[in-house]
């Protein structure tokens, strides 16, 4: 965990660089004035959620679901740095998965969580729910619908930045 600096000085900058590193001022108004690391990401893709639900799938012979699964699991990890997950093993449990039944389930959960944590990160209410995406897996597998809609109300919310472009987490 980084430390929080402090500076004693009449006027200090609202933002820092030390060491490639940006601090945001968190005491505004005091003699000793605290400093935090600025929590950056990259911005994900918005993407219409038919298209990557049914249309792309079917163009594609199902191949696409995979490609999906990677960018949105790598979208998380470049989002916040905070979350863990390897996108190339996310994608191998949804492919060779089935064969063992259960990493399907666990993969399609855990994505579910790191998108609730990628609202959380984003300061949004956190209306993504991994039980939610578990059933819908069921549903002509809408779990890649409900997954890409939430994603989208984070892109939304930063008002659709280009892709991989930087954005300021609030949490």
């Amino acid at each position: 965990m980084l430390k929080i600096r402090r500076t004693l000085i009449g006027c200090p900058p609202a933002h820092l660089k030390r060491n490639g590193v940006s601090f945001r001022r968190i005491d505004a108004g005091t003699a000793w004035n605290r400093y935090e690391p600025s929590m950056t990401g990259a911005a994900g893709k918005r993407r219409n959620i038919v298209l990557v639900w049914l249309v792309w799938p079917l163009i594609t012979l199902g191949v696409y679901q995979f490609v999906f699964w990677y960018k949105i699991n790598r979208e998380a990890r470049d989002f916040d740095r905070r979350i863990e997950v390897s996108p190339g093993v996310s994608v191998i449990a949804i492919l060779f998965g089935p064969l063992i039944i259960v990493p399907p389930f666990v993969s399609v959960y855990n994505t579910g969580k790191r998108i609730a944590q990628m609202q959380y990160a984003a300061g949004l209410n956190q209306t993504c729910n991994p039980w939610i995406g578990f059933i819908l897996i069921f549903l002509f597998g809408l779990h890649t619908l409900y997954y890409q809609m939430e994603l989208n109300r984070i892109w939304d919310y930063y008002g659709t930045p280009p892709e991989a472009s930087e954005v300021n987490l609030a949490n």
